[in-house]
């Protein structure tokens, strides 16, 4: 994008918010729920626990930086803007290794997830391999019940 006018057209339509600083930086930032009614189901979709700057501070990339927590490249805030406790990230993170369920995939598998039931991920790998990845959009919204 050429200019603020343009990024700022981008941002609206997109519904983010954001902040331009006076050196010309920008932080930006959505407001989403955490529940997400889906088929009739009530359903968890959100990820706080991976997009909180707790996770980055653990990244060899990160492990060294002395920022505020809000100037890393994500944080997650309760919806009135308060900080979630550590304890409660950590416990999002167990639940999610208790429920996990992991599949070794080999070579000419296919694997399909409907990204809103199933919460997906890659475990750290060694070696060669090459993934290919489709997200397909539905275009039609479901009844609620």
């Amino acid at each position: 994008m050429e200019n603020k006018s343009d990024v700022e057209e981008h941002m609206k339509a997109h519904n983010i918010h954001w902040k331009w600083h006076d050196d010309g930086a920008m932080t930006n930032w959505t407001v989403l729920p955490a529940m997400l009614k889906y088929r009739g189901d009530w359903v968890w979709f959100t990820v706080p626990h991976a997009n909180n700057n707790s996770y980055m501070k653990n990244n060899p990339s990160w492990v060294d930086k002395d920022l505020p927590d809000h100037l890393y490249p994500q944080q997650t805030y309760y919806g009135d803007g308060t900080v979630i406790e550590l304890e409660v990230l950590q416990h999002i993170r167990e639940t999610i290794w208790q429920v996990a369920v992991g599949f070794p995939l080999q070579k000419g598998d296919l694997l399909v997830l409907n990204n809103i039931y199933c919460q997906h991920a890659r475990l750290s790998f060694t070696g060669k391999r090459k993934l290919a990845v489709v997200l397909a959009m539905q275009d039609q919204d479901y009844p609620e019940d």
